[in-house]
């Protein structure tokens, strides 16, 4: 009785489309290839994120997707199952030590960006409030985004959303909290990240949300590596 029970759950193994599996494969390829070319903690990702996607592609078979009761072999989803395609939502803290004020000053002036947040190319500023973002993203591609602050408290808070058209739709914040004596402050950052475009974007988030939290984390740390290490810090104000 057993062994046909066995025999049915290996012949059901399977919950991605034949297109998705074609996909997943050439695209963790690609990951595995750029991982090699990249060095620290996000090379290492990398890395094993294009393994993983490799043998979801050739396997056929999804932990989340069969974690979600997704099967998408057959071009559906079990109802009223979450979809990870949804996209990513992420924080992470850190205390700084250095004074709120202080942060948000370099935080603010957001052509720094490329110095602490690996994926980030070049920022160009539009306007007071308005900016257009180029990141690094898998398989050699580039990613741009134009966005817009929508909250602005000095010392304090910073939000912003990207407008369309956009690559990547993304949103987040940084909030500044000093604590002590004031010399010191917690940094709280938060991002959200709609799926990209295309099978394979939605593939890799939907696959991987923990590589877009670890280069979170990881960016919050040269942060505050770059904050610790550096002189006064001022603003032009323009």
């Amino acid at each position: 009785m057993g062994e046909p029970r066995g025999a049915e759950s290996g012949a059901t193994r399977t919950n991605l489309g034949k297109n998705e599996r074609i996909l997943s494969v050439l695209g963790g390829g690609a990951l595995a290839v750029l991982g090699l070319r990249r060095k620290g903690v996000q090379g290492t990702i990398l890395g094993l994120a294009g393994a993983t996607l490799v043998h979801r592609g050739v396997t056929g078979y999804c932990n989340v997707y069969g974690a979600l009761g997704i099967d998408r072999s057959h071009g559906t989803t079990r109802p009223g199952k979450p979809d990870p395609d949804a996209g990513f939502r992420g924080s992470a803290r850190t205390a700084v030590q250095r004074p709120a004020r202080e942060l948000y000053d370099f935080w603010r002036d957001l052509t720094t960006a490329p110095r602490f947040r690996d994926a980030i190319t070049r920022v160009e500023i539009l306007d007071e409030s308005t900016s257009r973002w180029t990141a690094a993203g898998p398989m050699g591609r580039s990613f741009q985004w134009t966005s817009r602050l929508t909250e602005d408290r000095p010392g304090e808070y910073i939000a912003w959303e990207s407008i369309d058209p956009s690559d990547l739709p993304n949103r987040g914040s940084v909030r500044f909290t000093p604590f002590g004596d004031g010399t010191q402050a917690e940094v709280h950052y938060t991002v959200e990240i709609d799926p990209p475009g295309g099978v394979v974007g939605q593939a890799i988030l939907g696959l991987f949300h923990s590589m877009p939290q670890a280069m979170l984390e990881d960016d919050l740390r040269r942060f505050r590596e770059l904050m610790e290490s550096s002189g006064p810090i001022r603003r032009e104000l323009q």
